[in-house]
């Protein structure tokens, strides 16, 4: 293991136990995932050869993606994604969404209305969690800031099933997938650049 970096996985029952000698050892959510482990009833000792120091773990901290926070409203978007083509009274109030670096007429600065999420909804490809295989839920989309002068597209996906949230990087092109996935009436009219408003030049 000192020598040539080797990891070994040992399995006994309920049980995982990796012997590692580097603090850098392997990406183990594929073999979890393919042996059913990535699950809370596993136990994991992660067991640092060097020191034989001991880290302990569940088998669902080996799942893809980031554990969504416990106060996070997924009930309420499993509601509105299950009605994404039903008119609702409360569809132009804004969702619990991220940061979206877009704002709308209406609504607070970063603010995504339901309207907009159920237009993405209804027109966009869903995208199979990478644990469960399950369809996710696209929760924000818009642009972040990036150093001084640049932004990047910033979609993420929450998985109801698993609970965990999904960055979405194949998306390279914002406003492209904004002109083919939302319709017109809810498309933003403003990016958020260093906390102000500007307003487009057309629209999209």
């Amino acid at each position: 293991m000192r020598r040539y970096g080797l990891n070994l996985l040992e399995l006994q029952s309920n049980q995982v136990t990796l012997y590692h000698w580097s603090q850098q050892f392997a990406d183990l959510r594929p073999f979890f995932q393919a042996n059913g482990l990535n699950r809370p009833e596993f136990r994991v000792t992660l067991l640092f050869r060097r020191d034989e120091t001991t880290t302990h773990k569940t088998g669902d901290d080996f799942l893809y993606g980031t554990k969504i926070a416990k106060d996070f409203p997924k009930e309420l978007f499993i509601s509105k994604w299950t009605n994404r083509f039903l008119n609702e009274s409360d569809d132009q109030q804004s969702s619990p969404s991220i940061n979206s670096g877009l704002a709308w007429d209406g609504l607070a600065d970063v603010e995504i209305s339901w309207a907009a999420l159920k237009s993405s909804w209804q027109r966009s490809q869903s995208v199979s969690c990478l644990n469960c295989y399950q369809p996710t839920i696209l929760v924000n989309f818009g642009f972040k800031q990036v150093g001084m002068f640049h932004r990047s597209p910033n979609f993420l996906r929450v998985c109801p099933k698993c609970n965990r949230s999904f960055v979405d990087d194949t998306i390279k092109n914002c406003r492209g997938w904004m002109a083919t996935s939302l319709h017109a009436d809810v498309y933003s009219r403003f990016e958020i650049v260093w906390g102000k408003r500007f307003q487009r030049e057309s629209q999209l």
